[in-house]
C-alpha cells in the first residue's frame, strides 16, 4: 500500500531509508513491493514497513543534524560501544511515543521537548532530587519537567553499557529455519534470521497476490544458503521454493527444476522417493500424464518395497479423477498392512474412509 503511514514519509529522505534498508536486507524486497500490495503489511503482527520508516525518520534526523541533539545523542551512544543500528534502535525508542503523540492528537511535533530528553541520551545522570533544577536545562524544577520521562528514560539509559545490547532485530516469525528461542538469542545480522524473515515475507506477498514477489524472496534465500555453503540451509531454501512451485501450476516447470536440486542433495531412500513423486505430480500439473506415469512405474522399478510411493499413487489418481483405481492401490495396500510402517498404513485407511465414507 503506497499510501500507507502516508504521514510519516514527510519525515524521511531516500538516502535515509537506503542507510536503514542496508541494515535490514532481508526487508528490502517487501519495501520495493509495497506500492503494489493492496491490503495492509503485517507480519504476525509486525508491520516491517513502519519499523522501517521509523528508522528511516531518526537517521534523517541523524543525517541532517536535526534536531543537532539526535547525532549528539548518536555519537555518544557509538562512543559507549553501540553498533550504528542499535544507536539509532536506542533513539527510535525515545522517537516513537512523541511521534504517535503528534499523530494520535493532530499536533504538532514537540521538538523542544523530544530534544531535551535526547540531551539526556547516552549521559550517566546523577542522582536529582525532585527541587532541583531538571537535568534537561529547562530551568523548571525535576518534579515540574522531565520526572515522568526520566523515569521512562531508565531502560535507555542503562542500554548504554557496552555488555547489554539493544535488541536491534525483527523477528518476524520461526520454525523453517530455527526457533524462536534461537531467534531471540541470535545477532542482528545473523543468516539464519535472514533466512528465516524472508520465508514469511514471501507468505505474506503469496497471500496478497504478489506470486512474483515470493518467487523472488525465496530466491534471495537460494542465493544467500549457497553462499554460506551449509548443506541444510541449502535444503531448506529450495524446499521452500518447491513448496511454491506445487501451489501454482505456472511454477510447474521450475518446480521441477528444484527437483532435480533436492535429488542432488539428498541420501534418504524416504526423501527422494517422495521428491520422485512430486516430480509425477508437477508433470501431471503440465499436461504430461502418461510422463508422469512412467516416473511412478520406475520409483515402483526401483523402489519395490517402498509402499509409501503406491498411496501417492493413489492420490494421484485421484486427483486425476480416476476414483475406481485409486480405491484398488489403497485396497491392495490394505491387504498387506503387515508390510505397511505405521504411518503409510494409517495414511491408507485414513484416505479410503474418506473415499468410501
Amino acid at each position: 500500500m503506497i499510501g500507507e503511514f502516508e504521514e510519516l514519509n514527510q519525515f524521511t529522505e531516500e538516502e535515509a531509508i537506503e542507510t536503514v534498508l542496508e541494515d535490514h536486507p532481508d526487508l528490502r524486497l517487501l519495501w520495493e513491493r509495497r506500492p503494489i500490495l493492496k491490503s495492509p503489511i503485517e507480519i504476525n503482527g509486525i508491520n516491517p514497513v513502519l519499523h522501517i520508516l521509523l528508522e528511516s525518520i531518526v537517521e534523517h534526523q541523524i543525517i541532517k543534524n536535526d534536531p543537532p541533539e539526535a547525532r549528539s545523542a548518536f555519537e555518544r551512544l557509538m562512543k559507549n560501544g553501540m553498533t550504528r543500528h542499535a544507536a539509532r534502535m536506542t533513539i527510535v525508542s525515545l522517537f516513537v511515543p512523541y511521534m504517535f503523540e503528534t499523530l494520535k492528537e493532530r499536533k504538532p511535533f514537540n521538538t523542544e521537548d523530544y530534544s531535551r530528553q535526547l540531551a539526556l541520551l547516552g549521559t550517566k545522570l546523577k542522582r536529582v532530587g525532585r527541587n532541583d533544577p531538571c537535568p534537561c536545562g529547562s530551568g523548571k524544577k525535576f518534579k515540574h519537567c522531565c520526572i515522568d520521562k526520566f523515569r521512562n528514560l531508565k531502560p535507555l539509559q542503562s542500554n548504554v553499557n557496552p555488555e547489554k545490547k539493544v535488541d536491534e532485530k525483527l523477528v518476524l516469525g520461526s520454525g523453517h529455519y530455527a526457533t524462536l528461542d534461537y531467534l531471540k538469542a541470535a545477532s542482528a545480522g545473523d543468516p539464519v534470521l535472514l533466512l528465516e524473515n524472508r520465508v514469511h515475507i514471501s507468505a505474506f506477498l503469496e497471500e496478497n497476490g504478489d506470486l512474483d514477489g515470493a518467487r523472488m524472496a525465496l530466491k534471495e534465500n537460494i542465493a544467500l544458503a549457497e553462499s554460506l555453503g551449509k548443506e541444510g540451509l541449502i535444503k531448506n531454501a529450495y524446499s521452500d521454493m518447491l513448496f511454491l512451485c506445487q501451489n501454482h501450476k505456472e511454477l510447474a516447470g521450475e518446480g521441477l527444476e528444484v527437483i532435480d536440486k533436492l535429488l542432488s542433495l539428498s541420501r534418504d531412500e524416504d526423501e527422494i522417493g517422495c521428491l520422485r513423486c512430486d516430480r509425477a505430480d508437477l508433470l501431471a500439473r503440465q499436461g504430461k500424464v502418461d510422463e508422469a506415469e512412467r516416473e511412478f512405474e520406475s520409483i515402483f522399478k526401483d523402489m519395490p518395497e517402498w509402499y509409501f510411493g503406491r498411496y501417492r499413487y493413489a492420490l494421484f489418481l485421484e486427483n486425476l479423477g480416476r476414483k475406481p483405481e485409486a480405491l484398488e492401490v489403497l485396497k491392495e495396500l490394505e491387504s498387506i498392512k503387515d508390510k505397511l510402517d505405521e504411518f503409510t498404513y494409517s495414511a491408507v485407511t485414513e484416505v479410503l474412509e474418506d473415499m468410501t465414507g
